[in-house]
């Protein structure tokens, strides 16, 4: 018989004779016990410490300006050792450095390779938008009506000011006809609403693209989001999903409300539906920095990494400037399909806000 098995013979014999119960209970309160009990507390809480340590990213506040600084200037660096070490680095102290990048790529005298190599780093890790039901809004459009079957497109200001287009077949007409109204919500509703985008986290809705083919662009209900910091973001889904996003479908439904609404308010125009009619807006004539950021951005839609593309997107629809470098873009012939949508849906964002 192996030793293993004589041991596991031997305890059983000495628990069922009640021998090892009253060693451990003379031992308990022995003093080896409590060396012994010591020992294995400073031993635990020895390994717990180096398991965090080993785990958590390097605090903002154990990292110098200096270091910082150096890491950025080395983001410029010819050698590809040294500057990919430089941006893991970067990414690994966190916050503190990327706001360090983020003025750097503002600074016209940055060097090009460091700007490029900053945005790169930029984009695949954003800045979070966090929203409150205090944050508030500058302007909100939705998209929901179309040449098919109609239905109702808002433009929302923080204000509570809004127009909303009605659209619809009209009795012993042919074609598709809208009412526009203008009305003007109290403080009171803003705030619902406010509070509906932060409850339902809107910036953070992620929308499952269906596969296979589906109805036309125009009929997926669009809305768009305008902070009054500036923050902007976009989501649209198709009705016909088989599990819509419960979070998008909760403020589209509040803003499809406001149709009930629209006719308390004042008729604008009545007539035959106008899809491309906009509430005007400024237009901004880009710097060369920016026209150069822009054309950069444009680049970063063709990259592999599907975070690089979203995330270039997002800036490209927050930049009113951008408008016209993309409708260049739109008019190459030879264009990639999926890269003339999504410029599309760019301009759509940056028209309707």
């Amino acid at each position: 018989m192996k030793t293993g098995k004589i041991v596991s013979v031997v305890l059983a014999a000495a628990v069922g004779l009640g021998i090892v119960e009253r060693a451990m209970a003379a031992f308990a309160g022995s003093p080896m016990a409590n060396i012994l009990f010591q020992a294995g507390q400073n031993a635990a809480m020895g390994q717990t410490a180096g398991s965090a340590a080993a785990t958590n990213p390097v605090t903002s506040s154990a990292v110098s300006q200096e270091e910082i600084k150096k890491l950025i200037a080395e983001l410029g660096d010819n050698r590809v050792k040294v500057h990919e070490a430089a941006a893991k680095r970067i990414v690994e102290i966190g916050e503190s450095a990327l706001a360090a990048l983020r003025e750097a790529v503002k600074n016209k005298e940055t060097d090009r390779e460091i700007v490029w190599r900053s945005r790169k780093i930029l984009l695949t890790h954003p800045v979070a938008v966090k929203m409150d039901k205090d944050t508030p809004i500058d302007k909100v459009r939705l998209l929901d009506a179309n040449s098919f079957g109609g239905g109702i497109n808002v433009f929302l200001n923080g204000d509570g000011s809004a127009v909303v287009q009605v659209v619809g077949p009209l009795e012993g007409k042919t074609g598709v006809w809208e009412k526009r109204y203008e009305i003007k919500l109290a403080s009171e509703k803003i705030k619902e609403f406010e509070k509906l985008l932060a409850e339902h986290a809107f910036f953070n809705i992620k929308i499952v693209e269906p596969t296979g083919p589906g109805p036309t662009d125009s009929t997926r209900p669009r809305i768009a989001v305008k902070l009054a910091s500036g923050h902007k973001g976009s989501a649209g889904e198709w009705s016909y999903v088989r599990t819509p996003n419960p979070d998008f479908r909760a403020i589209l439904q509040w803003l499809r409300g406001l149709a009930t609404t629209a006719k308390d308010g004042k008729i604008v125009y009545e007539g035959a539906y106008d899809e491309k009619w906009r509430p005007k807006a400024e237009v901004r004539k880009p710097s060369p920095e920016q026209e150069e950021e822009i054309s950069w951005l444009i680049s970063q839609l063709y990259d592999e990494d599907s975070k690089v593309c979203e995330t270039a997107a997002r800036r490209l629809m927050e930049m009113g400037e951008a408008k016209k470098q993309l409708e260049e873009k739109l008019s190459e012939k030879d264009l990639d399909s999926k890269i003339r949508r999504q410029i599309m849906e760019i301009l759509s964002d940056i028209n309707d806000l």
